[in-house]
């Protein structure tokens, strides 16, 4: 993914509208690796209204229907949803999480560094254990581009 920005990052109303996802991947703290976020192809939409609320769903691409109970509980890791009031300062995107896939997101707050990339948005998270290996430190990278 090229992440040479080629427009500021700076103005708000530039990130308004309905994004669709481009990449996701996960960078490791150590290494500087960059692999994508989940094994298979994902899909995701970014919305973002002018009343402050945004909303973000991200899923692996369509597979087969879960049958049991096992396959259920796989499905909710290979999703990731939220919703909030988001605020702005600077070329930080932040969002006081009121809705979310996973309770123990809900009461938090996500911050993402934004920047565009030509007309594309690029949203990245601050570093964090990573869930699959919290060993390790590591931060998703999020490429969106406008639907609407």
């Amino acid at each position: 993914m090229n992440t040479s920005p080629s427009s500021s990052a700076h103005d708000a109303n530039a990130v308004l509208g309905t994004w669709n996802l481009v990449a996701f991947e996960v960078e490791a703290q150590a290494t500087g690796e960059r692999r994508p976020a989940f094994p298979s192809p994902s899909r995701g939409r970014l919305i973002v209204l002018p009343e402050g609320i945004m909303m973000a769903l991200i899923t692996l691409a369509p597979g087969p229907l879960p049958k049991t109970a096992a396959d259920q509980a796989a499905a909710f890791n290979t999703m990731i949803a939220y919703s909030g009031r988001y605020r702005i300062e600077g070329d930080q995107f932040m969002t006081d999480v009121d809705l979310a896939w996973h309770a123990g997101w809900v009461g938090s707050l996500q911050l993402r560094t934004y920047r565009f990339v030509g007309e594309r948005l690029e949203l990245i998270s601050a570093w964090a254990p990573n869930p699959a290996q919290p060993e390790q430190m590591g931060r998703g990278i999020l490429l969106w581009e406008r639907e609407s």
